[in-house]
């Protein structure tokens, strides 16, 4: 099979692309012809900076394609399914292969680019908002980051709860583009007294919860924010940044300051269940994830150099 690999880390150049064998399908394994490759934040550090297991290292989370083969032990697909899947390692290629648990059916109106999106972004942000974050109709949400990708479905989500969202984002570009996504507020990120001006947008409201996805050195000070019983998930860090919160800020304010790293429960049935429910609501356009740039996945170099350096709103995609 085609693939982009690679034999040491670095930057993008360190990818190359050509014929390397193809995944060895166990039991519980479904093997997936990738229409549609999603690039992760996950899968530049891996780049940068990960394990190279093996001469053809194939690194990526997640595509959506159509299942060429299935394991012996495989009881919910058969080939000819239409399926996005995540997986540690494995989706920068013509063919993945994937534990049947982290599979997941696609329906037949959805189109596969957006499926490819779905695992990671949106997952992340309902459970982040939802599961973890307790979100209600009529609370404010502060969203760090919101110009992430689990940031652009977070203000999606959450505007179609009900909720008040405000974000943050590096330009007014991107902010414009979000407060079409449902957002309420939005503060530029950008230069000093963060957390003056975000006070300054929730207009005396309180800021119930806090989703972090910038991880930059904000984070102690927009965790003031809080009111008594405030809650904060840190869903995302910023590469080279060290996140420092004042537990007296914590204690004295009451605030429950949860972490999460979605992948853990991606193959529980109720994660299953969570993504069919996202991706029904996708099929009817209420939630949907802006592409930035499609790459041939032969270019997959140029696409993480853009990753990295182009500013991008949404996913970039890669295609075989």
């Amino acid at each position: 099979m085609k693939a982009a690999y690679l034999t040491q880390t670095g930057g993008p150049d360190v990818l190359r692309y050509g014929d390397i064998p193809d995944p060895v399908v166990g039991p519980g394994d479904v093997l997936i012809r990738n229409h549609a490759i999603a690039i992760e934040a996950g899968d530049l550090f891996h780049r940068r900076a990960g394990v190279v297991a093996g001469p053809f290292h194939v690194i990526g989370y997640q595509a959506a394609g159509v299942v060429e083969a299935v394991g012996s032990a495989v009881t919910r697909f058969v080939a000819g399914d239409r399926v996005t899947a995540f997986h540690w390692l494995g989706s920068h290629a013509e063919l993945m292969a994937v534990p049947e648990e982290t599979v997941y059916a696609v329906p037949a109106a959805l189109d596969l680019v957006q499926a490819a999106t779905v695992p990671v972004a949106f997952g992340t942000a309902n459970e982040a908002l939802f599961a973890i974050g307790g979100l209600s109709r009529g609370e404010t949400v502060l969203l760090h980051g919101a110009s992430s990708g689990v940031g652009i479905v977070a203000v999606q989500l959450a505007a179609a709860a009900g909720a008040h969202v405000i974000g943050t984002a590096s330009s007014e570009e991107r902010l414009d583009r979000l407060r079409g996504l449902g957002m309420t507020a939005g503060v530029d990120r950008r230069g000093a007294g963060i957390a003056g001006r975000i006070a300054e947008a929730a207009q005396g409201q309180p800021i119930n919860l806090y989703l972090e996805m910038a991880g930059d050195e904000s984070c102690s000070d927009l965790l003031r924010l809080l009111p008594y019983r405030g809650r904060m998930v840190l869903v995302g860090l910023a590469p080279g940044h060290q996140v420092a919160l004042d537990m007296m800020d914590v204690v004295m304010g009451g605030v429950t300051v949860h972490g999460m790293l979605f992948g853990k429960e991606l193959g529980t049935p109720r994660v299953r269940a969570t993504l069919a429910g996202l991706m029904d609501r996708m099929v009817t356009g209420e939630i949907a994830m802006p592409i930035d740039r499609i790459f041939p996945l032969a270019d997959a170099a140029a696409a993480h150099h853009h990753a990295e350096t182009g500013s991008p709103f949404g996913r970039i995609i890669l295609q075989p």
